[in-house]
């Protein structure tokens, strides 16, 4: 059984994720964070840099901003030049919150992400989800895009379309065109700084991106809370608990969330991973621990084999993206490499989070990169020790 719980006792909305009694995703998200990713506002262009970055004031302490040298950011040029100058008012969408003193990144390219599909601004692209893999039913939602006759936009068909009528698809496509549409036609009326269009917090967009689905259960501890994000139309009444109730200590989740947060992660066979977090990437060492010499090889591939499973649930845990580097234990055999290539390239897709596999080199690394979405759990979670210069953190 799979289960999704949410608790609104705090400031911090956390939500958990459980599949047979195995939590595999967690989110927290604060409840009066305001500049959230997929909000859409009118911002200011305060400063233009010839490096190619623009600061956007769009009512954040901080300016945003934006790679305006970007292919998509259109909006910034005419006919190859500058139509955008400082001080002009500019339609922004959200793509990444504000991160330490970095202010939130936008961009000019809206979008709008609905059950089956995304809408954004482009030039008529159509694009199914690889997971969809029936040759027929990618043709057929193609020319259900197709249908809608957008032509100044890309869109994006979702995974879930895979089990949708198309008529839902179509009617979806055509909601989200025409909210794109007001939300633009706003946009040339109102004054910067100015919201036009709010966005899902992380929590809540995790929660949507599973209530379609039948076979789970929702547990939360404040139903009022619950209904000010979730569409009552789009999903069954949850398991409501009392207010206040901690629910994941009712449910046991305390002690796999505090495992979750530091870098040493055991492996059954006595080996274990470490996890260490960059700005730039993300590096995972395997280690074995102890094993037979007589059986060095066929030792050290059940090792990779188990650490392969486990990093790919850790990196959905943890919510850990961008350059993720992996430095398996080396093995000689061929065969052995490609299978844990494999292994990652399958749990790869059970993430709903776009994750994608490179090769492995003669030294067992592997390289892989996971969209980013949100921040890593452990900066949701605790914080820099102020007693030790950044070499270990608060819980």
């Amino acid at each position: 059984m799979r289960r999704v719980i949410a608790d609104f006792s705090e400031d911090i909305i956390k939500t958990a994720f459980v599949e047979d009694g195995e939590l595999t995703e967690l989110t927290a998200t604060d409840k009066n964070l305001k500049f959230i990713p997929g909000s859409i506002y009118v911002g200011k262009i305060k400063r233009i840099l010839k490096s190619g970055f623009a600061f956007i004031d769009i009512g954040d302490e901080k300016n945003a901003f934006l790679y305006f040298t970007d292919k998509k950011e259109s909006t910034f040029f005419k006919d190859g030049k500058p139509a955008l100058m400082e001080g002009d008012d500019v339609v922004v969408q959200i793509t990444r919150e504000a991160v330490n003193n970095k202010g939130a990144a936008v961009s000019t390219a809206l979008s709008l992400n609905g059950d089956y599909s995304v809408l954004m601004m482009g030039s008529g692209e159509i694009r199914i989800s690889r997971k969809i893999t029936d040759s027929a039913l990618r043709m057929e939602l193609s020319e259900t895009a197709k249908s809608v006759g957008i032509k100044d936009h890309d869109i994006i068909i979702r995974t879930k379309a895979e089990n949708a009528d198309p008529h839902m698809v179509k009617t979806e496509l055509e909601f989200l065109r025409r909210k794109l549409e007001e939300i633009r036609e706003a946009g040339r009326y109102r004054k910067a700084p100015s919201a036009l269009y709010s966005g899902d917090n992380e929590a809540m967009a995790a929660i949507k991106s599973f209530y379609r689905e039948n076979d789970f259960e929702i547990v939360v501890n404040n139903e009022c809370e619950y209904f000010r994000y979730i569409d009552t139309e789009k999903i069954t009444k949850p398991k409501c608990l009392p207010p206040g109730t901690p629910l994941f200590r009712e449910y046991f989740l305390e002690d796999k969330i505090r495992k979750a947060l530091v870098p040493k992660v055991w492996l059954k066979s006595g080996g274990w991973i470490n996890i260490e977090t960059t700005e730039a990437m993300v590096v995972i060492d395997v280690n074995t621990g102890k094993f037979n010499l007589k059986n060095h090889e066929e030792n050290v591939f059940k090792t990779n084999r188990e650490a392969a499973v486990e990093i790919m649930k850790q990196l959905r845990l943890r919510n850990l993206s961008g350059i993720i580097i992996i430095d398996f234990v080396n093995m000689n055999n061929a065969e052995y490499k490609n299978e844990i290539l494999e292994i990652l390239n399958e749990k790869a897709k059970k993430d709903r989070i776009s994750v994608s596999v490179a090769g492995m080199t003669n030294l067992g690394l592997v390289e892989l990169t996971r969209k980013k979405v949100g921040l890593p759990i452990a900066q949701r979670l605790s914080k820099v020790c102020p007693n030790c210069m950044g070499f270990g953190r608060i819980f």
